[in-house]
């Protein structure tokens, strides 16, 4: 087996083990309601070893994985691309065909299965990816990195005002008894019963959602992606030890310091909906 096989299995590897820890967060999507996930006290107890096995994942697994699945997604284009162009063939209509058959699956998984579905949008942010996969390495990281960053500059925004001023917790965030139940009944009722409320979900992750985040966030990652696999990076080349490490430095104190404090905080919704989705957000990139 050559050497180049061998990097490559480590790739296959890597997004094994990335696919592996993202069904543990859609294992929580699935099974809970959204705003369980954010705020563990909405529906009442709440026990020590449920507290932190909530703060390991939300600190390690929740989104954590999405960029490397993101980063890796964009060294496929280049794979794929490389292996027309050593054929001397445009790798450009085999890949429309294949997102576009990635787009109509997560069309069908969206509004018949879950509504969480990211094979449609990945399907979509590929095709802008692979728009511009021949920039330098250098364009693709400066355009990806300010596509990634973009999304940051309205919670930045929402910060500033609300420094020193309370944020009002909205009833959503502490439900009553009526709505709990009805919550709940979203995860007990028949298929047919529940497709309204899947479709309307699904739509909206794929047109407001996609818009506003993804396309930013998942496209840049992309062209970051490409850019890492053509220097070598994804594939153990040249210096990247020190990058991983000064990554590591900045992203995970930045995820445990946030989630200790609102864990501290008693997961109020201020510190939520400012410092924590800052932290969250860079901490996982």
């Amino acid at each position: 087996m050559g050497i180049n096989q061998q990097r490559y299995m480590g790739l296959d590897m890597i997004r094994g083990v990335v696919i592996l820890a993202i069904l543990f967060i859609n294992i929580n999507y699935i099974s809970t309601p959204t705003v369980l996930r954010y705020n563990p006290l909405a529906f009442g107890e709440f026990t020590w070893f449920d507290q932190w096995v909530w703060a390991f994942e939300y600190s390690f697994i929740k989104q954590r994985f999405m960029p490397i699945l993101s980063l890796l997604f964009g060294a496929g284009i280049y794979l794929f691309s490389l292996k027309y162009k050593r054929k001397g063939m445009s790798a450009t209509i085999p890949y429309l065909k294949r997102s576009l058959a990635l787009a109509i699956i997560g069309l069908i998984h969206a509004y018949t299965i879950w509504d969480g579905d990211i094979l449609f949008s990945y399907a979509i942010c590929g095709v802008i990816a692979y728009s511009v996969r021949n920039l330098s390495n250098r364009w693709l990281v400066g355009i990806g990195s300010v596509l990634v960053i973009a999304p940051l500059l309205p919670e930045i925004l929402h910060l500033i005002p609300n420094i020193n001023q309370p944020i009002e917790t909205p009833e959503f965030w502490r439900p009553t008894d009526s709505t709990i139940v009805t919550l709940l009944s979203a995860y007990d009722g028949s298929w047919l019963s529940l497709s309204p409320s899947r479709i309307e979900t699904a739509m909206g992750r794929q047109s407001i959602d996609l818009i506003y985040f993804t396309v930013w966030r998942v496209t840049g990652l992309m062209m970051i992606g490409i850019a890492l696999m053509r220097n070598g990076f994804l594939k153990g080349e040249g210096k990247y030890k020190n990058g991983l490490i000064i990554s590591l430095a900045i992203g995970l104190p930045t995820s445990l310091v946030g989630t200790y404090l609102y864990i501290v905080g008693g997961y109020d919704y201020g510190f939520f909906s400012t410092y924590l989705t800052l932290c969250f957000y860079i901490g996982t990139l």
